[in-house]
């Protein structure tokens, strides 16, 4: 994959895990008692967007990434990670939690999370996988 493009395809994913955090906050911020698993999920995704945004900026400056190409595979780590927060983000409630107009919309909001939740744990041990990937792959490429 040419730099451009990878660089596209990194630019988005950072956009996508931008919303997913946003989600998150607005969730846990309204959302007394709110699982657990989605400060873990903020964790996750705002540790990535920081590998990714490292890996952004190597690729914008012409670094020369020969490791670049293994990661922008088809089915690679990059392309991983934008299916991964896709789900993530639809997972999450899109209506913006502030606007709850009771506590019964907020106590089903929450409810229905507990419906999505293994499927939650799934895909962050996905995540994971490609975050640790990136971040090794990187680490690796500049010894």
């Amino acid at each position: 994959m040419d730099p451009v493009s990878a660089a596209a395809n990194i630019i988005a994913i950072v956009h996508a895990a931008n919303r997913v955090i946003l989600l998150c906050q607005r969730f846990l911020a309204t959302v007394q008692d709110a699982p657990g698993e989605l400060r873990v999920i903020l964790i996750e995704v705002s540790t990535l967007r920081s590998v990714l945004k490292q890996l952004e900026l190597l690729v914008s400056c012409n670094e020369g990434l020969p490791v670049l190409d293994a990661l922008a595979l088809t089915h690679g780590p990059i392309e991983g990670c934008q299916k991964v927060i896709s789900e993530l983000e639809n997972l999450l409630p899109a209506e913006p939690l502030l606007a709850l107009e009771s506590k019964r919309k907020a106590v089903l909001t929450a409810f229905a999370w507990i419906l999505k939740e293994h499927k939650a744990k799934a895909l962050l041990d996905e995540l994971r996988e490609y975050k640790s990937t990136i971040a090794l792959a990187l680490t690796t490429d500049s010894s």
